[in-house]
């Protein structure tokens, strides 16, 4: 176990820890710091008292200031723990002038070979064991500099530069989504890309792994604070308020994970992509040509039992309101699609629902033949490209709905779904045209 500041140990490392009680890591961390001039340094494990969770509630919840107030953030991204150190002790890099008759003089780093002579590209950088952490993409995106300690060499990212110690890799600019900035983060929003922007933060995220499921909230913290202070907008538990119609469309993008959250996080909403049990979640991509949305947010009232995102959540109902029918789920044959009667609309035969990614029929046959209700969220027209000819399709997205018996308009999310209506078939009608809107609490 690493070393960590816990109640017990507080008092004694305020007074001083002794150097041979630091792991590699640390003890490296302090050299450059101290080499690169400055004075202080933040360590997770030591600056937050371990065993005292109000004191990690708070801590955890003011990381953006941390990262983004920093000068450096020195990763050891090569090593798997904290006794694997920085990486110093490993041959130094020896730059040469190359004086040329007729030419400008050039430079050449020299180094003797470590690993052999496979180039390195910022690729290298991301595939490291650090960088698998979930807890790591918020040191990513938020950090003005970056200076991963890899096995063979240095690695330096910011927003300007992405750069190795030998010299062999100079590009302009950290990978996309890191050492984000203001300006960055504004001139996204002013090109109306911040919805598909965070569908693929959030898919960055999820694909690292977090040791405790519980920690999915709070090791997104620092990144919400963060852009909510630079968006100026809302994040509803990872949706975006001022989207929150077109974040609502999220879906799980595997099969392997379509389980509902363990219980280490107690009374999350069925609403957000945090509620699915999965290393991957898909936002469907913004549309503004022929689309519109058919349901409008009403509120969404938040409690914690503590600090916001690092704490325990009270409850979290969002409140909606738009086109809501009942539905009944049955087999269709198909195993990407499920048949089902509309209400108004039985008489003329069935309509096709295509249930998103890995919410599949396999996985809600259970609920045939139960009560469910289906609340629209939006409507595309589409062209599709078929064989013969092309279609005019009207694709209906809503969210299949349970309801939770505790009030007459409260359910719960089942799964994203779809129905196209093919225009002019007669036997696939549209389900929610001319229904008139209802308010339901999504819990």
């Amino acid at each position: 176990m690493p070393l960590r500041t816990t109640t017990d140990t507080i008092t004694t490392y305020q007074a001083g820890i002794e150097p041979s009680l630091l792991p590699n890591t640390f003890a490296h961390a302090i050299r450059i710091t101290r080499e690169l001039g400055l004075r202080y340094i933040w360590i997770d494990s030591l600056c937050i008292v371990q065993d005292d969770g109000q004191d990690w509630q708070r801590e955890a919840a003011q990381m953006s200031k941390v990262y983004t107030g920093a000068f450096v953030t020195i990763a050891a991204s090569s090593a798997v723990d904290s006794r694997g150190g920085c990486f110093l002790d490993q041959a130094p890099c020896h730059r040469l002038t190359v004086r040329r008759e007729g030419a400008p003089d050039c430079e050449i780093v020299v180094r003797r070979s470590i690993l052999g002579t496979q180039r390195r590209d910022r690729t290298w950088v991301l595939a490291s064991p650090l960088n698998a952490r979930g807890w790591v993409w918020q040191e990513m995106v938020l950090s003005r500099r970056i200076l991963h300690c890899m096995d063979d060499q240095f690695f330096w990212q910011c927003s300007r530069l992405y750069g190795s110690e030998d010299g062999s890799l100079q590009e302009d600019g950290a990978p996309s989504g890191c050492c984000m900035t203001k300006n960055m983060v504004q001139e996204i929003i002013g090109k109306g890309s911040f919805h598909d922007f965070w569908g693929w933060t959030v898919y960055e995220y999820l694909r690292r792994g977090l040791t405790r499921q519980s920690d999915k909230l709070p090791a997104l913290a620092g990144i919400v604070k963060q852009f909510e202070e630079w968006s100026n907008d809302t994040c509803l538990l990872g949706l975006w308020r001022r989207n929150i119609i077109l974040q609502l469309q999220w879906r799980p993008s595997r099969r392997d994970g379509n389980n509902p959250t363990p219980p280490s996080i107690p009374r999350i909403p069925s609403w957000t992509w945090a509620s699915a049990d999965t290393p991957s979640i898909l936002f469907r991509l913004r549309n503004d040509d022929e689309s519109k949305n058919r349901a409008t947010f009403v509120s969404c009232d938040i409690e914690w039992e503590s600090e916001p995102w690092t704490s325990p959540i009270k409850e979290a109902p969002l409140v909606l309101r738009g086109p809501l029918c009942e539905m009944e789920l049955c087999k269709d044959g198909h195993p990407n699609l499920i048949g089902f009667p509309c209400l108004g609309f039985a008489e003329t035969g069935w309509g096709r629902l295509e249930v998103g990614g890995m919410e599949r029929v396999s996985d809600l046959r259970h609920l045939a033949g139960a009560k469910l209700f289906a609340l629209q969220l939006h409507e595309e027209l589409t062209t599709t490209s078929p064989p013969l000819y092309p279609a005019r399709v009207i694709a209906e997205t809503f969210l299949l709905l349970e309801k939770t018996g505790r009030s007459p308009n409260e359910f719960r999310r089942i799964a994203l779904c779809s129905h196209q209506h093919h225009r002019g078939d007669y036997f696939s009608p549209l389900c929610f045209r001319g229904l008139p809107d209802e308010t339901v609490t999504l819990v």
